[in-house]
């Protein structure tokens, strides 16, 4: 499925990822985005800023430029 989208230039959303590991594999296998409990759970609308400056700082440290 996954070299079927890539061939028809789509993105390839993983849904459902609880996990770390999942996460991993996800992105290995070639995932362009990702949703689940990996990423968050369930928020009131008005935690959500802040959860995307948490994630981009996060995302920005792993990558060395945080």
């Amino acid at each position: 499925m996954v070299a079927m989208a890539q061939e028809l230039d789509l993105k390839i959303v993983a849904e459902g990822v609880e996990t770390i590991g999942e996460q991993c594999e996800v992105i290995r296998q070639g995932a362009d985005v990702i949703q689940g409990y990996a990423i968050a759970r369930p928020m009131p609308g008005h935690d959500i800023p802040k959860w995307v400056e948490k994630y981009h700082s996060l995302v920005g440290h792993a990558r060395g430029i945080g």
